[in-house]
C-alpha cells in the first residue's frame, strides 16, 4: 500500500485533473487547509497547467521531490473530520482566493486574476484548395507570409489588391485580415485602423464582433483602457461568439 505522501500527491494530481468526486474533493481541501506544504504543492501544479502544460501531470513525479513532509494526521482522520469539515472548507476556500488559484471544477481550468489583451489573432480565411478563388489565394498567400514573420510582405501583397471588381465582403475580408496582420506585427494603431474601416461598411453580425473586440485588445495593447471599456460593452452587446469573454475581460479591468 502506499505510504501518506504518495497517497496525497497523487489525490492532488488526480483533483487537478478534475478526477476526483465531490466528496473526495472536499475531503482533500480539508486536509490541504491543515497541510500547508501539500497546498504549496498544489499551487504549483496549478502554475504548471496555467502555463500550458495539460497533460503532463502524469510525469510531474520525475520532475518534483514526492517527499512532501507532511505533518498531519493520516488522509480521513476523525480529528479533522469530526464536525470541522465546514470549517476548514471555508478557510480553505479564503486562502485559495487570496493565492490567486481558485478552480473550475467543471472546466477543470484555472481562474487567471486580471484580463490581459490577446497575444495574437488566429487567421480565418483560409479555404481547401480546390475551393479557392484568385482573390482568396492572395489573401491565403498573405497569411502565410505574415504566419512566417514577414509582415512587410504580407501587407505589400494586401495592398496590391485592386479592389474594383470586389464585393464588399471580399474587401471587408482584405481589412479584417490586414488588421490582423498589424496586430500580429505589434503595429496595434495601424491594426485599429483597419478594423475601424470594417465598422464603416455594415459588416454582419460575427464580422462586427470580431472587429469590436480586435480593436478593444489593440487599444489595450497601446494602454488605452477607457477606450478599451466601451468597445468591450459593444462586444457584450451583441452578445456573440466573444460575448463571454468580454464579460470577464470588462470585470478584471
Amino acid at each position: 500500500m502506499k505510504n501518506n505522501d504518495e497517497y496525497i500527491v497523487n489525490l492532488i494530481h488526480d483533483f487537478v485533473e478534475g478526477k476526483l468526486s465531490e466528496d473526495e474533493s472536499d475531503s482533500l481541501w480539508a486536509h490541504l487547509i491543515a497541510n500547508p506544504v501539500d497546498l504549496e504543492y498544489m499551487q504549483t501544479l496549478a502554475t504548471l497547467k496555467k502555463m500550458g502544460h495539460d497533460g503532463e501531470f502524469a510525469t510531474l513525479d520525475k520532475q518534483f521531490d514526492h517527499n512532501i513532509k507532511t505533518r498531519i494526521l493520516p488522509f480521513g482522520s476523525n480529528r479533522i473530520f469530526s464536525g470541522y469539515i465546514k470549517h476548514y472548507l471555508a478557510a480553505a476556500a479564503v486562502l485559495l482566493v487570496s493565492m490567486g488559484i481558485l478552480f473550475n471544477i467543471f472546466g477543470d481550468q484555472v481562474i487567471q486574476s486580471e484580463f490581459s489583451p490577446i497575444a495574437m489573432i488566429e487567421f480565418e480565411i483560409e479555404r481547401s484548395a480546390g475551393e479557392t478563388n484568385d482573390f482568396e489565394k492572395v489573401l491565403n498567400s498573405a497569411v502565410s507570409y505574415s504566419s512566417a514573420g514577414d509582415a512587410n510582405l504580407a501587407l505589400d501583397l494586401l495592398n496590391s489588391i485592386s479592389t474594383e471588381a470586389l464585393n464588399p465582403g471580399e474587401i471587408m475580408d482584405i481589412y479584417m485580415v490586414k488588421g490582423s496582420v498589424y496586430y500580429n506585427a505589434g503595429n496595434y494603431s495601424e491594426a485599429i485602423e483597419s478594423f475601424e474601416s470594417v465598422l464603416k461598411m455594415d459588416p454582419g453580425k460575427l464580422t462586427l464582433e470580431k472587429s469590436y473586440w480586435y480593436i478593444a485588445n489593440a487599444q489595450l495593447q497601446l494602454g488605452m483602457e477607457n477606450d478599451a471599456r466601451e468597445n468591450i460593452k459593444k462586444v457584450i452587446e451583441i452578445d456573440g461568439a466573444f460575448s463571454r469573454v468580454a464579460v470577464i475581460a470588462l470585470e478584471k479591468l
